[in-house]
């Protein structure tokens, strides 16, 4: 039986068959992921080992029903999932599961990206500027559906495989100018006002934030911090 083990933050395999030791890094931090890689690279070696041909009967779609329904995983991932195939099942939902190639996922991720930059609220924004992360959910979700196919027979390699993530934005926690007076009132003594409003106001320049909205030209901060 395939097993893995932690390096640092990353889970690795280890195979052992007849005699040989098979071992690597699986790339993910999350455990039944790794186990799930785990056991498709020992059952690929077993395939190639004894020449075991590969099921060629499956639709994209026949093989995604079945991922869908093996998954031992909460419901929140699975519903997560099945947010993400609402995108990429009408294009691949009929293809043969074996015709699908590391070609046409980067042709899809590089559909997905063109969508996300013509939204609205992306039109004027430079490319650096804008989250893709709900691409990257997608061909995540990619990724571990074409390691299941792997496990089942379906398929010989991931054509998710090397795939890589589009520019994320991570959303900064900001707090409203009521927040900042409060902190400041509640301040003991003037000192203590006026560090808060220095760390503040550092805070707000080097974020280019103010009340969560970017400020393109900030031009001059003022403060007076006399410590009486």
């Amino acid at each position: 039986m395939a097993t893995i083990y932690k390096r640092g933050n990353i889970y690795w395999h280890q195979v052992r068959l007849e005699g040989r030791q098979y071992q690597g890094t699986t790339k993910t931090h999350d455990k039944k992921l790794a186990q799930q890689i785990a056991n498709t690279i020992e059952t690929d070696l077993i395939r190639k080992k004894f020449s075991m041909p590969i099921n060629s009967n499956y639709t994209f779609l026949s093989a995604w029903e079945q991922y869908i329904k093996s998954q031992a995983v909460s419901q929140k991932t699975i519903e997560v999932r099945i947010t993400s195939s609402k995108h990429f099942l009408p294009i691949f939902k009929t293809k043969n599961i074996q015709a699908i190639t590391q070609s046409n996922i980067k042709d899809y991720q590089l559909k997905r990206k063109l969508e996300i930059l013509s939204m609205p609220k992306n039109i004027g924004e430079r490319e650096s500027e804008i989250s893709f992360m709900t691409a990257n959910i997608e061909t995540s979700t990619l990724y571990n559906f074409f390691y299941f196919c792997i496990e089942k027979g379906l398929i010989e390699k991931n054509p998710a495989f090397k795939i890589k993530k589009l520019n994320e934005l991570y959303r900064l926690v900001t707090i409203s100018d009521e927040d900042i007076d409060k902190l400041i009132a509640e301040a003991t003594n003037k000192l203590t006002k006026d560090l808060i409003t220095i760390k503040l106001i550092e805070k707000r320049v080097s974020g280019n934030f103010r009340n969560g909205c970017l400020i393109k030209n900030v031009n001059r901060v003022q403060l007076d911090a006399k410590y009486t």
